[in-house]
């Protein structure tokens, strides 16, 4: 979705679109080296590397936590 973003939710964000601003917002840089987001140039690889982690970390913990209310009231014995 992240080498996609640009398509699916840039033009639509540019356009107004509240939902294409929020999804364009959230989903990760795909194309690191010459997206819309990355600017054309030089690309600083801790920048990158950090914003990396950040989703990575945004990610498992929106996933921790749907796993956590699907299986909150059930008994695993």
């Amino acid at each position: 979705m992240g080498l996609m973003s640009d398509y699916l939710f840039g033009l639509p964000a540019d356009k107004g679109s509240w939902w294409a601003k929020a999804l364009y917002t959230v989903m990760p840089i795909g194309n690191c080296l010459g997206g819309k987001r990355a600017g054309r140039g030089k690309v600083d690889s801790l920048v990158l590397h950090w914003k990396a982690c950040g989703y990575t970390i945004a990610y498992i913990g929106a996933a921790v936590c749907v796993a956590l209310s699907l299986f909150q009231d059930r008994e695993l014995t």
